[in-house]
């Protein structure tokens, strides 16, 4: 006896599919409401990591006109290697400070996958307490950085304010060649000249010397 052909010509599955699961349909719209969120994150992100890298551009320009300020060039160079700590401190903790709080409000864009969100999140809500709590270490990081930078800058301040600065150098140039250093004396027609790394001072008779020329180091 022939067989009957199906009516949907065989394109038909034979079992109806499964029907999803209660967990299987709370992903499906957790996910849906995950990418629905990100696409609008991502445009309000872009906008504000504009305005933030106009800030550190600004920052950083600053930072280079004070780093050219010549208050500094007149310190001793022991001083001036403390003076020049305080200041690359001062400027690495408002670095971050500052790209702490942009990352903070901006966020960071980046893909994820749906099973990565399903591994790492679950659920939206989830998600966004994950957030948060990276929001607030970042907080305070910033918090911690820009504190540091303003103790930094004011030691940079005091420290330019004691700070001795550095004597004048004499070199002097005789027949047999020159010398640098602090003048100690020069009476009795000879000249003291204290070396550095020198324990006495050098004695130069001025009937010797050919040449005087006042520097600011050696």
């Amino acid at each position: 006896m022939p067989t009957q052909e199906p009516r949907d010509g065989g394109w038909l599955p034979s079992e109806p599919p499964p029907t999803p699961t209660a967990a299987e349909v709370l992903a499906e719209e957790q996910w849906a409401e995950f990418t629905e969120m990100s696409a609008s994150e991502v445009a309000g992100s872009a906008t504000r990591w504009q305005e933030g890298m106009a800030a550190l551009t600004s920052a950083l320009a600053a930072g280079i006109l004070i780093a050219n300020a010549p208050d500094a060039s007149a310190l001793d160079p022991e001083w001036r290697a403390w003076v020049l700590l305080a200041v690359i401190v001062a400027a690495l903790g408002g670095l971050v400070g500052l790209g702490c709080v942009l990352t903070a409000s901006a966020g960071v864009p980046t893909t994820i996958t749906r099973k990565q969100f399903e591994a790492s999140y679950i659920t939206v809500e989830e998600f966004r307490r994950q957030k948060m709590r990276r929001i607030a270490w970042l907080i305070r990081v910033a918090q911690f950085a820009v504190v540091g930078s303003v103790m930094a800058t004011i030691c940079a301040a005091v420290l330019l304010w004691v700070a001795p600065g550095e004597e004048p150098m004499l070199n002097v140039q005789t027949g047999d060649g020159s010398s640098c250093g602090a003048v100690e004396s020069a009476d009795g027609g000879e000249i003291w000249l204290q070396v550095r790394g020198e324990k006495s001072p050098r004695v130069i008779p001025l009937h010797d010397v050919t040449n005087l020329s006042v520097v600011g180091s050696c």
